[in-house]
């Protein structure tokens, strides 16, 4: 019983991790996405983007599959939103992050 309580800590406090900031969660979200690794981005997205993600895995689509991800930074817009910029195999691009029930997620606009 104590082997699995320590589990669920860890888990979850790797998990947390990657929410409690807006360059985290786009970091783990962009890095899950290169790697076409849709189980693992999905939890980091709003339920919108996450809807939006589950379209581009059954059509065999994905904006990011492959692309060298450098350089986030995000930008706050108010406590519950930032604007983060990144470079995608060497070309700037923008993704924006909002707080939802205390955790950071990525949104992303159809």
């Amino acid at each position: 019983m104590l082997a699995l309580g320590c589990f669920v800590a860890v888990n979850f406090s790797s998990c947390k991790s990657k929410t409690d900031s807006p360059e985290k969660v786009v970091e783990a979200f962009l890095k899950y996405m290169s790697e076409g690794d849709f189980e693992k981005a999905i939890p980091l997205a709003t339920p919108e983007t996450a809807e939006m993600l589950r379209e581009w895995q059954k059509d065999g689509f994905n904006l990011y599959q492959g692309n060298v991800i450098e350089n986030i930074e995000c930008e706050m817009i108010s406590d519950t939103d930032a604007e983060c910029s990144f470079y995608a195999d060497g070309s700037r691009a923008m993704i924006e992050a909002v707080k939802t029930d205390g955790k950071w997620l990525v949104h992303m606009e159809k």
